[in-house]
């Protein structure tokens, strides 16, 4: 029905799979333009499916839309964790099909415009014309983050239960941050092109910071990697996104962000002191303690870790 439906729209390059394991393969050798998921599929769920496919494409967008029968808030919630573009529930008429499938694609395209001034600026730093591309660079990233504005607003409309508005919001926050990574890592090209190696770590920091809130590890990685050449002090980006999440509340995706920041900082001191504090308010007194033991291997004058270390074994015993 889902395949017939769609090729009347005007899809006709159109496959079925019924796995994880079958779409991963596809998925290997084709970069889809959109994504139909059911909620469960024969090997798993669907929004682990649509988890997965977003660290399969981490340099491009690949919306997804999930077709379910569910209509509980927690599994909305679920799929709007995992990344989807569209909820449509079944069964679904082909006006609602097609509305959603225009939406999730619509809500992860940048405006063309700033697609054709991000190439021209490249080219301008590829010539050396570096003032010029700064110029150019610059106004794409506005001095108020659009995107921080999305996701506020995308926050708000959860808190509603306006869940469609909620996912259009994030999406549009993830397309605008990921102009602004671009922006970001162009001006700091562009800087050390004229020497400027303070706004070149300047802006290769900012670059990395938003490729840290979406998980692009590589790029991440290659950015830190540069960024300490420039400062070996400087705070992994992933630790700064943790520690933002802890700070809001959000333990768990803290937890995720430090174990990330981990594997580009093993043997950092204060990450462990962050992952210890997060499990001490989930609760997890006996990993928090863990993670201080580790702190306080790598750096036995920690102070702060051992002051916690001791609070909680108190509270422990």
């Amino acid at each position: 029905m889902d395949r017939k439906m769609l090729k009347t729209l005007g899809y006709t390059n159109v496959t079925h799979l019924t796995s994880h394991e079958l779409g991963h393969e596809h998925l290997g050798r084709n970069t889809p333009d959109l994504l139909i998921v059911g909620s469960s599929l024969t090997d798993g769920s669907g929004h682990d499916f649509i988890r997965a496919s977003r660290k399969m494409f981490p340099e491009t967008v690949v919306p997804s839309v999930m077709v379910t029968l569910c209509n509980r808030k927690n599994d909305v919630l679920e799929a709007i964790g995992a990344g989807c573009a569209g909820y449509v529930l079944r069964p679904y008429s082909m006006d609602t099909i097609s509305r959603h499938i225009s939406v999730a694609l619509d809500s992860f395209r940048i405006n063309p415009l700033d697609n054709e001034q991000l190439t021209m600026a490249r080219e301008l730093v590829s010539a050396a014309c570096f003032d010029e591309a700064i110029s150019e660079f610059a106004e794409l990233v506005p001095h108020e983050n659009e995107a921080d504005r999305y996701f506020s607003m995308g926050t708000r409309a959860l808190m509603e239960g306006k869940f469609g508005k909620a996912i259009i919001a994030f999406n549009k926050a993830l397309a605008l941050n990921a102009l602004y990574a671009e922006a970001y890592r162009g001006m700091a090209d562009a800087y050390k092109g004229k020497g400027d190696m303070e706004k070149y770590g300047e802006y290769l920091k900012s670059a990395a910071d938003i490729f840290a809130q979406q998980n692009r590890h590589q790029e991440v990685k290659d950015l830190f990697i540069e960024i300490l050449r420039l400062d070996p002090n400087a705070v992994n980006p992933y630790n700064k996104v943790g520690m933002r999440l802890r700070k809001d509340g959000d333990y768990q995706s803290a937890l995720q962000m430090y174990f990330q920041a981990q594997e580009l900082s093993p043997d950092d001191e204060n990450l462990c002191f962050n992952i210890a504090k997060a499990y001490m308010y989930l609760e997890d007194f006996e990993s928090s303690c863990r993670y201080l033991r580790e702190s306080l291997k790598i750096n036995p004058e920690f102070e702060q870790a051992g002051t916690l270390l001791t609070k909680l074994q108190r509270k422990k015993g």
